[in-house]
């Protein structure tokens, strides 16, 4: 019967583990460039070591290397500077915050950044970015729109009230005119046809 080494059994789940773990950093990468939005692998400080080609279409850029190796703040210039510490500080899972940002070409955009740490340390997170600046202006032009409506709204209540006495004075001048047209009119009678 051969005997098998404890350092060899050892040497194997070694291999096996970093066999593992080098196809999850596959799939990882895999899954980053089939997203169809912005997704970034980043360090503890915010560097990007990863990202897809979504990212250079959100920039503007024709390169990798233009992105890659760069921090989140030197990418997304935001009204808050704190904003990516803090996002990547809170590391106790899955964490979503929109912010104003403005682009390296000085585009105004407004952004969700979806944070998920990974690994026991945390030391590498995934960020997904999603421009909701269509969404923004959507919501402002739909606020705007029932602002509008409700204007109206008002505006054909308070028509309808003004107009409604204002009829009835049409209705009774125009019964004293037809009156006036018969002939002399008797002032009790005239009294009469203007109380209300």
């Amino acid at each position: 019967m051969k005997r098998i080494s404890s350092s060899s059994m050892l040497s194997s789940d070694t291999d096996a583990l970093h066999g593992t773990i080098e196809r999850a950093k596959q799939e990882l990468e895999h899954m980053i460039d089939m997203n169809p939005q912005v997704m970034l692998l980043v360090d503890h400080s915010g560097m990007l070591i990863r990202t897809n080609k979504i990212l250079l279409e959100l920039l503007e850029v024709s390169d990798f290397s233009q992105v890659l190796g760069k921090r989140l703040n030197d990418l997304f210039r935001c009204e808050d500077e704190m904003f990516f510490s803090r996002l990547l500080e809170d590391r106790s899972g899955l964490e979503v915050r929109e912010t104003k940002t403005i682009l390296p070409d000085g585009q105004s955009r407004v952004l969700r950044f979806t944070i998920v740490g990974s690994g026991p340390k945390r030391d590498l997170s995934v960020v997904i970015v999603y421009d909701a600046t269509g969404e923004k202006r959507q919501a402002a032009h739909l606020k705007k729109k029932y602002k509008m409506e409700a204007v109206e709204a008002l505006v054909g209540a308070l028509m309808h009230n003004i107009n409604q006495p204002l009829t009835v004075i049409m209705v009774r001048a125009g019964l004293m005119r037809v009156a006036l047209e018969k002939g002399p009119i008797d002032s009790t009678e005239l009294k009469k046809t203007c109380r209300i």
